[in-house]
């Protein structure tokens, strides 16, 4: 199923409510509603009182640590038993709530999950975006952050992970610690902000969405940026690279494609199928579009990808199809690999 959708107005306004949890969750908060068009409510928990000093207008929880006859696990459970009360009053009226966290610390492990619990209970879509400890942090922090994501996945409606290890290595360079965080809330504001878009289609799109996430083991958000002729596949390819990302049996798929001055019906055409020849044939797609000159010769592509890992066996069929396309030159879009234009390109309208 195919649905075009040329939007910036769209016919729902969604609203969306912010989570931080713990130091990093708290940090994120706060760039990604610095970088978000529009206003979002942004409620903070931390067991450090001095997370109040990063957002003025976010509420805080504070979870203490006092007593050292209980463990860390113990005493914040207590702790966010005495304020679920106030998650709860927070998360009513949200249509998304995306729930931020650092994995392997006490917080975004043990706190993270029972905020996500909270969440759902409100009936909205609930999102949790969290980062893997590095791997120099040891075996402990791994394990227990590899724990509270499985705990996650069973809780959330979907969960976007970001590897640490990779983020700050991505090319085989250095980069700052602080600086790939702030690049990796840019990614996740954008992938926010497409999200939202494609909800928005329509009043039932979210009930739609969360419909088909029941019973789903695993859900996951790809998104990649490309330019030139190609774009669309080549954002595509790029976006579903990560085999990990995708589930072995994907049911569903919400994309969106997007891009500027050049946007056109081919590009878009080319990112649906290569998604198609990736998730196979029985998978249902609801494609929509937006093109805004802002995005200049830019094209992103982001899935919403959903289903489960029940069919171990299909996975290697499901490598080789990838493995085949990404060793394509070009998808049949055009007759010559480098095209001679007799005509302009049909571009889809802007919103």
């Amino acid at each position: 199923m195919i649905t075009n959708i040329n939007s910036v107005s769209t016919q729902k306004q969604l609203t969306l409510k912010v989570i931080g949890v713990g130091g990093a969750g708290c940090s994120s908060s706060e760039r990604l509603a610095a970088l978000l068009p529009n206003f979002v409510d942004v409620l903070n928990l931390d067991k450090h009182i001095k997370t109040e000093k990063h957002i003025e207008n976010a509420e805080l929880l504070y979870l203490p640590l006092a007593g050292v006859d209980r463990s860390e696990t113990d005493q914040l459970q207590s702790q966010y038993l005495k304020l679920a009360g106030r998650v709860r009053s927070f998360a009513q009226g949200a249509d998304v709530i995306l729930i931020l966290a650092g994995l392997g610390r006490g917080m975004g492990s043990v706190v993270a999950p029972l905020v996500a619990d909270t969440a759902r209970e409100s009936g909205a879509l609930t999102i949790s975006s969290v980062n893997m400890p590095f791997e120099f942090e040891g075996r402990i922090r791994i394990q227990a952050a590899s724990t509270a994501l499985k705990r996650l996945r069973n809780i959330s409606d979907t969960v976007l992970v970001t590897k640490n290890d990779e983020l700050c290595n991505p090319y085989g360079d250095r980069v700052p610690v602080r600086e790939a965080l702030e690049d990796a809330d840019r990614d996740m504001t954008n992938i926010v902000q497409d999200v939202l878009n494609v909800l928005s289609a329509s009043e039932n799109c979210v009930k739609q969405v969360k419909r088909n996430l029941v019973g789903c083991d695993k859900s996951s958000v790809v998104s990649a940026v490309a330019t030139g002729l190609h774009a669309g596949r080549s954002a595509a390819l790029q976006a579903l690279t990560d085999s990990s990302m995708t589930p072995t049996v994907t049911k569903n798929v919400l994309l969106h494609v997007q891009g500027g001055i050049g946007f056109s019906v081919g590009q878009a055409d080319e990112a649906f199928s290569v998604v198609r020849q990736i998730v196979g044939p029985d998978t249902e797609i609801q494609m929509s579009t937006q093109r805004e000159l802002a995005y200049g010769p830019n094209v992103r592509v982001t899935a919403l990808l959903i289903g489960n890992d029940s069919k171990s066996g299909a996975e290697p069929a499901r490598v080789n199809r990838f493995n085949d396309l990404s060793s394509q030159s070009s998808l049949l879009i055009y007759e010559n690999l480098t095209p001679v234009r007799r005509r302009a390109p049909i571009l889809l309208p802007t919103g």
